[in-house]
């Protein structure tokens, strides 16, 4: 696709260094300048000259909105908060390996620090069973509430997120995002707004070879995701940026009433799903 200078937009809340070993390395250098990426949700935007080496960013909200100080408390409350709640952190690891390592234990989460987000993923405690309800409230002296029909840790660790970062006036805000993720994310930044940056921008609209009203011209671009949904869904922020007409495919298989009729989203109908679904579709359209 993109040797026939297609521009592929990746936008997702992946750190740069995780898409730069999964996705860009696996790019012959010759193309990688027909790709374009917003990491961390949009936090940074980048580009890549001839020789596949990465650009200095066409965006940078981390460096425009935070300074070195700032930074710095951001980390401080995240190490208050993961002691407050005591809290066990491992890297980032497939869920799997996670649970060789965990167990059941809902104390145990995975720690990612990608410099302009910072992602904590309770994997055993967004929806708690009895039992390990029962622990956490003991331990923690708290009495949790279900959300969403279920026992959720990290809603008292949002809650109490949002109080420490409000208190100490830094542009972070936490966000529930997939299955049982919790993202602490810069002020204003989202996939709407990193895509609207690029696509507005008539000097990088000229530079990739795109029409310079490309944002208003449905037909030429097209947007895929796996959250579409009306709550919740972050790969529908997409569809946000771009004329409503611009068609979006959803390779998860999610109910149609909770996609409504506002954009164009349609459900992939191959016989694969998720990324397995998109590597069908591409192979469909060569």
């Amino acid at each position: 696709m993109i040797s026939r200078n297609i521009i592929l937009f990746l936008v997702t809340g992946a750190g740069l260094e995780s898409v730069q070993a999964r996705i860009i390395s696996k790019l012959p250098p010759s193309l990688r300048k027909n790709v374009i990426l917003a990491h961390c949700s949009g936090a940074e935007v980048c580009g890549y000259d001839p020789k596949g080496e990465i650009k200095d960013p066409y965006l940078s909200t981390y460096n425009s909105l935070m300074n070195n100080v700032q930074k710095q408390q951001w980390r401080k409350i995240v190490d208050q908060l993961i002691n407050e709640f005591q809290l066990e952190t491992t890297p980032t690891m497939p869920v799997t390996n996670f649970k060789q390592v965990a167990g059941d234990d809902p104390f145990m989460v995975m720690k990612a620090d990608r410099g302009p987000q910072i992602t904590l993923e309770f994997v055993n405690s967004y929806n708690l069973t009895s039992s390990q309800l029962a622990q956490v409230e003991k331990k923690l002296d708290l009495n949790l509430v279900q959300s969403s029909g279920m026992y959720d840790l990290r809603v008292p660790f949002y809650n109490r997120a949002e109080e420490l970062l409000t208190t100490a006036n830094l542009p972070v805000h936490p966000h529930l995002d997939g299955v049982f993720a919790l993202d602490l994310i810069l002020e204003n930044v989202s996939k709407t707004s990193a895509i609207s940056s690029i696509l507005t921008n008539q000097a990088l609209l000229a530079e990739y070879r795109l029409p310079l009203d490309i944002i208003s011209q449905p037909n030429q671009l097209e947007i895929w995701g796996d959250k579409f949904t009306i709550n919740g869904g972050s790969d529908r922020k997409m569809c946000l940026a771009v004329d409503p007409r611009t068609r979006a495919i959803d390779f998860r298989r999610e109910p149609l009433d909770q996609i409504g009729e506002d954009y164009n989203i349609q459900i992939w109908t191959g016989r694969n799903s998720l990324h397995k679904g998109l590597e069908e579709y591409l192979l469909s359209s060569i």
